[in-house]
């Protein structure tokens, strides 16, 4: 039977949820201290059921293969059924943990071992999650097999898809900001930067050159960060009976999309000049899938509140995507700092100067300006660090192990 790495299949899920561990210089092992990656190889022989995994276990300093270990989560009899063979040691082999009889092995091999019997299976939400890879490989593998059978070809797989990531920007709720603390995998649709939207049409400006941006001076210290509600003038003036529905209409965007559009189209019709309203309906058009919606919408937003933060956040995050960076440079005044775009403000939310520096960020990293890039990663590690975009920016600039691992052997970034 071949084996074959579950990222081949699932190439977005695995450089998520591959696992690695990291050794530290003072640990009491005597593997090197570094970072290691468990990539992980199932059967794809079509009608196998072996409930097996390999891990390929890889040395991010230097990108080549230690040892290759191979387990089973089930019972021994299960091993013995399948394998119609009870011969203990043969059993044993097959359930593992085991270094795997004729694969490449160094010196190193039976530490990692110890290491993926000591750690890595001592870990119960990773073990399901391997359990949760099997069957999703298998069931791609099998669907295979069944277009193949019935076409008299293989069938090429479509490729896995990725949501938009629109509206995730949306610091604020109602009249005040909102911190973003959750450090669970966001479930907001969510586009990779690497599948730009189609672009849509826009009023052509006048545009500066982005590749020669004057670095922005810096400095936090000329404004006050405070995570108080801050109340907003449009919010404020709005009927009692408005403020309530926007209470719930925050909700139900977010989990019954499709019943928020209509409600939200109406009251935007009512208040134009609420920037909120635009937020919540585009976040609901982007997890009803209404791509296309959801970006007319942050530029209908941007187009009537230029000057509201949240509205250039998120107007830049679709130009981001579409790596139109000239427009992105357009959007803030070519100006990358937050005291120059609003010199009479003196006070800033949390939410407000992080999703800023997180964007801006982003956008000189895509560039090519790393330097500044890391400056916003720096400061937003010492302000937000569990906030979205300061996570999203870390991982575009220091990449983890299997995504560094895949660039180096794919040349792709």
């Amino acid at each position: 039977m071949a084996y074959r790495l579950f990222h081949e299949l699932f190439p977005a899920i695995a450089e998520q949820e591959t696992r690695t561990l990291t050794v530290l210089p003072d640990a009491r092992t005597s593997m090197p201290a570094g970072e290691y990656g468990f990539l992980e190889m199932f059967c794809d022989e079509p009608g196998c059921d072996c409930r097996r995994v390999f891990f390929s276990v890889v040395s991010a300093s230097y990108h080549k293969k230690k040892a290759v270990v191979a387990w089973g989560w089930e019972d021994p009899t299960f091993y013995a059924a399948w394998m119609n063979n009870t011969d203990p040691q043969v059993v044993a082999d097959l359930k593992g943990p085991a270094l795997n009889v004729g694969s490449p092995a160094t010196a190193l091999a039976p530490a990692l071992l110890e290491l993926t019997r000591t750690v890595l299976l001592q870990d119960t939400d990773y073990v399901e999650r391997v359990k949760r890879h099997y069957q999703m490989f298998r069931q791609r593998i099998e669907s295979r097999r069944r277009g193949h059978s019935a076409s008299g070809r293989r069938k090429t797989p479509r490729g896995d898809r990725h949501t938009s990531r629109l509206g995730h920007n949306v610091g604020e709720k109602h009249g005040q900001a909102r911190v973003h603390t959750e450090s669970k995998t966001r479930q907001n649709p969510a586009r990779q930067d690497d599948h730009p939207p189609r672009s849509m049409t826009m009023p052509q400006k006048r545009r500066g050159s982005h590749t020669g941006e004057k670095p922005p001076e810096i400095s936090i210290s000329r404004y006050e960060i405070t995570t108080e509600p801050m109340q907003d003038c449009h919010y404020q003036r709005l009927p009692r009976h408005v403020k309530e529905a926007m209470e719930r209409l925050y909700d139900v965007a977010q989990r019954r999309p499709r019943e928020a559009i209509p409600e939200l189209c109406e009251l935007i019709k009512q208040y134009p000049r609420v920037p909120q309203l635009y937020n919540y309906l585009s976040v609901a058009y982007a997890r009803a899938g209404q791509r296309k919606e959801a970006e007319a919408t942050v530029e209908e937003s941007y187009q009537r509140n230029p000057d509201y933060l949240f509205a250039r956040l998120n107007y830049a995050e679709v130009c981001l995507a579409r790596r139109d960076y000239a427009q992105m440079a357009d959007i803030f005044a070519h100006t990358f700092d937050l005291h120059a775009l609003y010199p009479q403000r003196k006070r800033f939310h949390l939410s407000e100067v992080a999703n800023f520096m997180g964007i801006v960020g982003l956008y000189f990293l895509a560039i090519g300006n790393r330097e500044l890039a890391e400056h916003y990663d720096s400061l937003l590690q010492q302000i937000a660090p569990d906030f979205p975009l300061t996570r999203r920016l870390h991982k575009k600039l220091f990449p983890g192990l299997l995504r560094r691992f895949w660039q180096n052997i794919t040349g792709r970034s």
